[in-house]
């Protein structure tokens, strides 16, 4: 009896250690800062100001034109890699400016 008790207790002591071992990655990986991704463009502010501006450079077609974009912290999506190329710092935004 002791041993069964103690199989059933190692293989549930097995499983939970997967799925923290599992879970850890996904919880513990967080987003680079500035442009960033692959199917669509995002931008993600981690310095130290409330807000700031970056320049979008969109790609040359149909009267496009690169823009200025107010973002606060914590990543922002700007749109889809077919339209957007890049987006990088510019200056830090006054208070209320926006």
């Amino acid at each position: 009896m002791l041993k069964k008790i103690g199989a059933f207790t190692g293989a549930a002591a097995l499983a939970v250690g997967l799925m923290t071992v599992a879970a850890a990655p996904a919880s513990a990986k967080a987003d680079p800062c500035g442009g960033f991704g692959v199917f669509s463009l995002y931008y993600n502010h981690c310095g130290p100001a409330e807000k700031i501006w970056i320049r979008v450079d969109q790609v040359d077609m149909g009267g496009y034109q690169d823009f200025d974009k107010c973002v606060g912290r914590g990543t922002t999506e700007i749109g889809p890699r077919f339209q957007y190329i890049k987006a990088w710092y510019l200056r830090d935004a006054k208070p209320g400016e926006c």
